[in-house]
């Protein structure tokens, strides 16, 4: 229908329903879309450019390409200084994490139950035998009676009952028997520890050699061949420089506390493994025990 200047226009097919009427400016010209509804669009000429086909949209250039440009730039500054004081909000405001508790050594045997494939690779390793007390069972070298003679002292080791015995010259230059507490290390060689009743452990000079005999071992040596060491000397096996507690202890045993008392002269040494234990390279597992549990 055309009334007056404007033409009307219906949206619907559907002859049941009452169509929906709008009006098309005079001049406009019916599209029929694939639907079958009636669109209306102008046929104008674009002051600016082409003539716009029907249907399309028109876009016109922007005047000011540097102003937009500039606009572009000052959002991109804007939202990355939201960004970074986000940032810095985030990181100065955060409650930080409670301290964990003090870890405590625990003892290797705690941690056989979780990592067995590793303990049994340890057993009977050097650091395994890094030190162990004096038995049948640990002591490799000959004590049978057997004398060793260096810088004109003698040296004898022999059995008393299921004691290893070791006779040589004492801290006052005179020979006496000393009892051997514990044994240290296990490849190419054996030294023995003598504990002295001030918490001293001294280690004798005089070694034994565990290589096979047909490679040289299996025969006591002293291991300062070319000294002559006497009671008094640093070196000799009752001076400072054979101390257990002061020179050795601490990479033969796990959580090794030397306990010197300056006052009396006197160490109490104690540890929580005899040996390199998996605590001396992993530390106090008391947290990761907790943890397993």
């Amino acid at each position: 229908r055309v009334a007056h200047d404007c033409a009307w226009a219906s949206l619907s097919r559907d002859p049941n329903r009452r169509p929906l009427l709008f009006r098309v400016p005079a001049g406009a010209r019916l599209c029929r879309l694939p639907s079958g509804s009636s669109l209306w669009h102008s046929r104008r000429r674009d002051p600016q450019g082409p003539e716009v086909a029907p249907g399309a949209r028109r876009t016109r250039p922007s005047r000011h390409p540097a102003r937009s440009t500039r606009i572009a730039w000052v959002v991109v500054a804007l939202v990355g200084l939201a960004l970074a004081s986000a940032a810095w909000w985030m990181a100065h405001t955060r409650q930080p994490a409670a301290p964990a508790a003090d870890a405590n050594f625990v003892g290797g045997k705690n941690c056989v139950s979780c990592h067995a494939k590793q303990a049994n690779a340890w057993r009977g390793s050097q650091h395994d035998l890094a030190m162990q007390e004096a038995s049948v069972q640990t002591v490799l070298g000959a004590f049978a009676g057997t004398r060793f003679t260096q810088g004109g002292v003698s040296t004898t080791f022999f059995r008393r009952d299921a004691r290893f015995v070791v006779n040589t010259e004492g801290p006052d230059g005179k020979l006496a028997d000393f009892d051997i507490r514990y044994v240290f290390g296990v490849q190419p060689l054996q030294q023995d520890l003598v504990e002295f009743p001030d918490g001293r452990l001294q280690a004798l000079g005089v070694a034994w050699d565990t290589r096979p005999k047909t490679a040289g071992g299996q025969r006591w040596f002293h291991l300062y061949p070319n000294e002559q060491l006497h009671a008094g000397d640093r070196l000799h096996w009752t001076g400072i420089d054979q101390n257990w507690n002061y020179q050795c202890a601490d990479c033969h045993s796990t959580n090794l506390r030397k306990n010197y008392d300056a006052a009396t002269d006197t160490f109490k040494t104690t540890w929580t493994d005899i040996d390199v234990n998996c605590e001396s390279c992993h530390g106090p597992g008391s947290n990761r025990q907790v943890m397993a549990s």
